[in-house]
């Protein structure tokens, strides 16, 4: 019995370390792509400003042709081939402009992409973190330790809780099995010192057993408790 015990615990311990490993190696690889795309984000954004700044060298030396035209028609109305060969020349800068600004349209589309590929691989690392933890911000309004049962109420104003008066609780009774030490600055007894303060931290989803004092039996019943906590 002994060595299937050992046995299990050994498993259960190697399951971990490599969840928590596999885990790890995600993040590390998104974190990795995020950087990529953020980086040839960075490199198209720069080749549309050179491609940008471009265009408008060749609005410019259009402008300087339309205006030459317009000199040669003033002094010699009668040049008519040289004046024909500069708007021939307008005509092929146009075009050129045309291209310049359907590839500022392609590189903006390739700009949107990689963001949007950012996002996503920034919501993937946000979904593979412990779908238990709860992170909040709230005042503690009430302070309460009673025959091992040692919890304390809290108003939230922030975090996917807010909005609600939430239980959080150190211990569900004498026997808690479930029972985790927490960490943090924030220090309460049950003597009530607390309430009124204000506090952050990050709770779990958690079962706690309550005794019945009716029929004296545990009532089991999902609860928050406290992983850590500190003053604000």
């Amino acid at each position: 019995m002994k060595k299937t015990t050992l046995l299990f615990i050994t498993l259960i311990a190697c399951s971990t370390a490599i969840y928590g490993q596999t885990k790890k190696d995600i993040i590390l690889q998104q974190t990795k792509t995020i950087d990529s795309l953020n980086l040839e984000s960075s490199k198209l954004i720069n080749l549309n400003i050179e491609i940008s700044n471009e265009l408008a060298e060749k609005n410019k030396e259009i402008d300087n042709l339309e205006e030459s035209i317009r000199s040669k028609e003033m002094i010699n109305s009668t040049n008519t081939e040289e004046i024909s060969k500069l708007k021939d020349v307008i005509v092929s800068k146009d075009e050129e402009t045309a291209t310049l600004k359907n590839a500022i349209v392609l590189k903006d589309d390739e700009i949107a992409s990689l963001k949007n590929a950012t996002i996503s691989e920034n919501t993937i690392i946000v979904e593979v973190e412990d779908p238990k933890e709860i992170y909040f911000e709230g005042t503690v309004i009430l302070e309460s330790m009673y025959d091992g049962v040692f919890y304390i109420d809290v108003e939230v104003n922030k975090g996917k809780l807010a909005g609600k008066t939430e239980s959080l609780y150190f211990r569900s009774g004498m026997e808690d099995t479930n029972y985790i030490d927490y960490t943090g600055n924030a220090n309460f007894d049950g003597g009530g010192e607390g309430e009124g303060k204000k506090v952050s931290g990050v709770i779990i989803r958690s079962i706690g057993n309550f005794e019945n004092y009716e029929t004296g039996e545990d009532d089991s019943k999902e609860i928050y408790r406290v992983k850590d906590l500190n003053y604000k």
